[in-house]
């Protein structure tokens, strides 16, 4: 059995992976966009942190749907669209609601990070990646209790 169908077999692993991928990648290009700010040296805190926000509102819900489909796809043998998108519905509505308590953490800490001088580019991916693990706590919990992942 290959890696590649291990985690495509495992729920728990796949959904979590997927998430975690697509914090991470949006983390990286919303920090890299951001890092223009410094180029255009925009110093207002409170802007750049409702900016990155915003791009990552907009970009980790896309690159996680890319991700869950193109993973699915290699997962289900007889794929089924409207089971993907009733799936992919089902977890964007619990990452929705926990979506208070992550843009909470990070934003917060990106504000106390760039407060104290950490840098544009450092506070985004240390904000973003400590919020990502603690909602993935969270939801992983959740998701075992009430069977998500079966």
């Amino acid at each position: 059995m290959s890696l590649l169908h291990k985690y495509n077999s495992k729920r728990l692993l796949h959904i979590n992976g997927n998430i975690i991928l697509a914090g991470t990648i949006t983390s990286l290009v919303v920090a890299g966009i951001i890092h223009l700010s410094d180029v255009w040296m925009i110093s207002n805190v409170g802007l750049i942190v409702a900016f990155t926000a915003v791009l990552d509102i907009i970009l980790d819900p896309a690159i996680f749907f890319l991700l869950h489909y193109k993973s699915s796809r290699h997962s289900i043998a007889d794929f089924k669209q409207d089971y993907f998108i009733k799936d992919a519905i089902k977890i964007q509505s619990h990452r929705i609601l926990l979506s208070f308590s992550y843009y909470g953490i990070a934003t917060s800490l990106q504000a106390f990070f760039l407060m104290h001088g950490l840098g544009n580019v450092k506070s985004i991916i240390s904000a973003y990646i400590l919020a990502l693990i603690a909602t993935r706590i969270v939801h992983t919990i959740y998701g075992i209790k009430t069977g998500l992942f079966e």
